[in-house]
């Protein structure tokens, strides 16, 4: 087994020397002809913000409108017999296949003219969705209601979640218009909004999400309050505040009511882009009585955040003294304003201000939390003011705040700045007592503790730290066995630094020298999300020359990651030249497309002769792509 040491000798190797895209990728044949006509990939150039009319500043009944459908006549229900075997006393599952066969067998009892029982059906479309086999756990809610058998609300909604989820945004949208038009199955509004969470999601401008959108209100979509946060959170990450903004204001003129999330929502990324006098500006524009709209404490919090980030401490506590003194209670300031100001005047090096804030804390009877000493902490450690830092762990920890993934990264501080690896350990390893101590667990195996640390670093992407302890611990004096979380944690806090050869390179170590499986889908996405889809190449042909076999989603992000990188004609011809060789489905193809604006070439992939197929994926397993044996196909 590879020991820390190899790990981290990887790590610091490639921690300052990376690779340089791309090696040249020849084009191939593309095209296929549009799957969804109804979609226009040209709106999104140089388009506006807009929205179709159809807002109503009513909100949708929360309550299922259905017509009660039968294309059977009364008749014996159906039982799914085999549900309890497919799953272990805590309900989790233990055989896809068997969730697999249980599918197969309600789909012949209902062709047979049996109704099933909605408890059971219900039952298997969840699991269906656990294993993430959305296509038929849609087909088992189709069979429900046709027979007559009419589905919660909650399970229409975790269907079209779970579709969503899986990029399958196309088909969920498929699937409540079919359900309405065939069926007089209504969603409601709880349901519309997962829908359109998932729609505000997918696509990688904002232009898709308003085209989805807009479909919706065509679909007789009539958004609620909890709608338009939804939308207007894509908007401000795909768009900006400014545009934000505008869409705020269209939807109001055209009769919308967005709630007080939705004005908070625009707040905050005013101030992330243009400073606190931005949101103060637009603060004073909104928030007042005669529009209708009282800010909360979370409206305070985003400006005195603000305040305090800038520095503009007179300002600052002006602010705060405003909260304290308010009338009304919402107002007054909460544990998260108190925290604002000890996280801000921590990072500017004052930290005796920030104690003399906990002194007014306790004065005030506030329970901190460890978020509260965190930031202390980890000024302190930057300091090297190792005595200040223990008594202030010490108060944190006599005050009943239990250490999280801030107060490890904290004190990793001292491995990075000071090289204090064994000191640091040592401090952990007391934290890990307590912990033992509090839950009352006599046990001495720490394993767990470390592993928590070890992923509480990589998460908040200090994996640096994270293999100077990984390196020591793993000695005999501290006795830590890795496990295939641990490797998993590492790889991904490596992909979060954008360290992806060395990522690539402990990928290669755990599967030729331990027994475990590591997901290496984390990994693709990462790199193709970061414009690295040359090394996602690169770990697909080592993935396949190990004799794993890749799946959709493999070929599916390494497809997006092209386009991503520009290569938008290359990416369709690589799209058509997988669904030829049946490792995507046409689904995937629709959604991909939709997704990145691949416009075809007016050539089918369907009408393309035999002769061409065979040499075309002789190409694709000559490179390495696919397994000469692949016979995957999705569904």
């Amino acid at each position: 087994m590879a020991t820390a040491a190899v790990w981290y000798s990887v790590y610091h190797h490639h921690h300052h020397h990376h690779h340089h895209p791309c090696p040249d990728t020849p084009k191939m044949l593309h095209g296929f002809v549009s799957q969804n006509p109804n979609v226009n990939h040209n709106a999104g150039t140089g388009s506006q913000l807009s929205l179709n009319m159809g807002f109503s500043s009513s909100s949708s009944s929360s309550s299922c409108s259905r017509a009660q459908v039968s294309v059977y006549p009364p008749h014996d229900q159906y039982t799914v017999a085999t549900q309890r075997e497919w799953r272990n006393p805590n309900g989790d599952i233990i055989s896809k296949a068997m969730v697999n066969s249980a599918f197969s067998a309600l789909e012949h009892a209902v062709d047979t003219g049996k109704k099933p029982d909605k408890a059971e059906a219900t039952d298997l479309l969840h699991d269906l969705c656990r294993i993430w086999r959305t296509d038929k756990a849609a087909m088992v809610l189709e069979m429900m209601v046709k027979s007559g058998v009419n589905p919660n609300p909650s399970t229409f909604t975790l269907l079209l979640d779970q579709m969503c989820k899986r990029g399958d945004v196309l088909d969920a949208m498929k699937l409540v218009e079919k359900m309405n038009t065939q069926y007089g199955y209504s969603a409601n509004s709880i349901t519309y909004n997962s829908l359109i969470k998932g729609v505000c999601q997918f696509g990688n401008n904002f232009d898709t999400c308003l085209q989805l959108f807009n479909k919706l209100l065509d679909m007789g979509l009539r958004p609620n309050v909890f709608s338009y946060p939804i939308l207007l959170e894509a908007a401000c990450k795909q768009r900006g505040a400014a545009d934000a903004e505008r869409l705020l204001e269209e939807i109001i003129a055209k009769g919308g009511q967005p709630n007080l999330i939705s004005y908070n929502l625009i707040l905050t990324q005013l101030r992330k882009e243009g400073g606190t006098e931005e949101a103060m500006r637009f603060f004073k524009e909104y928030y007042h009585p005669s529009k209708g709209l009282e800010p909360d404490v979370v409206t305070y919090n985003i400006l005195f955040r603000g305040l305090c980030q800038e520095g503009r401490w007179d300002e600052a506590y002006e602010f705060l003294d405003q909260m304290m003194n308010h009338r009304k209670d919402h107002l007054a300031p909460s544990l998260d304003t108190w925290n604002i100001l000890v996280i801000s005047l921590s990072m500017h090096g004052l930290v005796d201000n920030a104690l003399e804030v906990l002194d007014e804390m306790s004065r005030l009877e506030i329970e901190p939390n460890a978020s509260t000493y965190n930031p202390i902490i980890a000024q302190l450690c930057r300091e090297g003011k190792m005595e200040q830092m223990v008594k202030c762990l010490d108060e944190m920890l006599n005050r009943g705040c239990d250490p999280n993934l801030g107060t490890y990264s904290a004190i990793a501080i001292l491995c990075e700045k000071y090289g204090m690896v064994q000191e640091a350990l040592y401090i952990i390893e007391i934290l890990g007592k307590t912990k033992k101590k509090k839950q009352e667990e006599e046990e001495e195996d720490y394993n767990e503790h470390y592993n928590e640390v070890i992923s509480s670093l990589c998460m908040k992407g200090n994996t640096y730290a994270a293999f100077q302890l990984l390196d020591e611990m793993t000695t005999e004096r501290w006795g830590f066995v890795p496990t295939a979380y641990t490797y998993k944690r590492l790889i991904k806090g490596l992909c979060k630094e954008r360290l992806f050869d060395a990522a690539i390179e402990i990928f290669k170590i755990i599967t030729t020298e331990t027994e475990y499986a590591v997901d290496w889908i984390p990994l693709v996405d990462a790199m193709c999300n970061s414009q690295r889809t040359d090394l996602s190449i690169d770990l697909l042909e080592m993935i396949i020359n190990k004799g794993y076999r890749p799946n959709e989603t493999t070929y599916r992000l390494i497809v997006e990651g092209i386009a991503l990188e520009g290569e938008k004609e290359l990416a369709l011809a690589v799209l058509a030249e997988l669904y030829m060789v049946r490792v995507v489905s046409v689904n995937t193809v629709e959604s991909v497309k939709l997704k990145h604006g691949l416009e075809d070439a007016g050539l089918s992939a369907l009408k393309i002769r035999n002769e061409s197929y065979s040499i075309r994926a002789q190409t694709w397993r000559d490179r390495g792509f696919i397994a000469a044996s692949s016979k995957y196909h999705p569904g």
